[in-house]
């Protein structure tokens, strides 16, 4: 009679297990009680035995698999005896988590589904979408400035410290009499035309202690699997 080789809880908190080794090869003599694969769990690499004999007919997870408690990994049986139901089976599992596994990316890249106020909003004209905006008459308003200061914007103010340029004689065509950025550029401009030299910007300071890197250097890493247990590491301290 044909027996099924179990993916076993080799730990009491083992939820899969990843095939290191088969020690037996398909068509191999299987006796009760030999080892059959190398498990890694989520503590230490275990060894799984057979649960039955006759010979290693099929093996569905091969080296490297990972496999949870419970699904059907071999089979064993004796030579001639039939295992396409067993084989027709066990592919039953494997392909539904394969379809689980596709569905959650296609979600994870989708994102969550869109809440019923930004559905709304999308659905209006851009016209009736409410803005930050505050009311014309208080877009209208502006403090009174105190005597002997400029109104510009901070932008304005930046420009022009930079370009060695006296804001207070720079005409204003914001709110107000404002100084805005357009009208720092636009005397700056003004005085480029009138052969006055501007100063060239302050190249960029280094962080101290960094090398640079060149345009084409690769990542400075490399990927590597995760073990079983660093998985458990991993869940679990998501979980706590």
């Amino acid at each position: 009679m044909a027996t099924k080789v179990y993916m076993e809880a080799l730990s009491p908190t083992m939820e899969e297990g990843q095939v290191v080794k088969w020690l037996k090869a398909e068509g191999d003599a299987v006796a009760e009680g030999d080892v059959l694969a190398e498990i890694e769990t989520d503590k230490a690499t275990m060894e799984l035995v057979a649960r039955g004999e006759g010979v290693l007919r099929r093996v569905f997870a091969g080296e490297g698999a990972v496999a949870p408690v419970g699904e059907v990994i071999g089979v064993v049986a004796a030579p001639d005896e039939d295992v396409s139901a067993l084989e027709a089976a066990a592919a039953k599992p494997q392909a539904a988590g394969v379809q689980a596994a596709a569905a959650e990316i296609a979600g994870a890249q989708v994102g969550p589904a869109p809440t019923a106020s930004a559905q709304a909003a999308a659905t209006q004209p851009v016209g009736a979408q409410a803005t930050d905006a505050p009311p014309a008459d208080l877009r209208s308003a502006s403090p009174t400035p105190s005597p002997g200061r400029v109104k510009a914007s901070p932008v304005a103010r930046r420009l022009a410290a930079e370009s060695d340029l006296d804001i207070g004689a720079v005409a204003g065509s914001g709110p107000g009499g404002r100084v805005v950025k357009r009208d720092v550029e636009a005397a700056v401009r003004t005085l480029a035309e009138n052969g006055r030299p501007l100063a060239a910007p302050a190249a960029p300071v280094p962080s101290p202690g960094l090398p640079p890197v060149p345009p084409d250097a690769g990542p400075d890493f490399t990927d590597v699997p995760l073990s079983q247990m660093r998985k458990t590491v991993a869940r679990r301290l998501v979980e706590s």
